[in-house]
């Protein structure tokens, strides 16, 4: 969402679009669930480039080979594998930043689909618990920004019911 270019003052990327990657010898994949889908968009890749993957889905096999290194511990959401890998690697200013708890936790409550998956797993509930304590998402205004229709869908919503057909 728009809101993640705000909150990192990064560009966002289009899963549509190609993606010149020259110059880049490192990409990190979160909750890609396979190589094929995104390597067609890859343009200018080095193939001397790491390959790394952050996943809670399983992968096939050949796409795991491909990776330099696999961190998925399947975990109940991406955002949650993320946040443990990099809090370990970095420590607790990782842990303590307000811009990634916030991201972490919008993560979680939309992998989980507001914890009404039963694939939620007990350690989610527990990171959440650790992850309020640092800056409490507003989950009412979050709710709202996923249930809102974006634009995009608002046209493949009017296609659909163009040609919807009751038999």
């Amino acid at each position: 969402t728009q809101f993640y270019k705000k909150l990192t003052d990064i560009e966002v990327l289009s899963p549509e679009e190609e993606h010149d990657l020259t110059g880049y010898d490192l990409i990190i994949m979160t909750d890609a669930h396979s190589l094929p889908s995104c390597r067609p968009h890859y343009v200018n890749l080095d193939p001397e480039a790491k390959l790394v993957g952050m996943d809670h889905h399983e992968l096939i096999a050949s796409d795991v080979e491909q990776l330099e290194l696999n961190f998925n511990e399947f975990r109940s959401s991406a955002a949650e594998e993320v946040y443990r890998v990099f809090r370990e690697l970095i420590g607790d200013t990782f842990a303590k930043d307000e811009q990634i708890v916030e991201l972490t936790q919008r993560g979680i409550v939309s992998d989980t689909y507001r914890f009404l998956y039963p694939s939620t797993q007990p350690e989610t509930y527990e990171l959440m618990h650790e992850l309020v304590q640092v800056k409490r998402l507003d989950l009412e205004t979050y709710m709202q920004e996923l249930s809102a229709l974006p634009l995009g869908a608002i046209k493949v919503m009017q296609i659909l019911l163009a040609n919807f057909v009751k038999k």
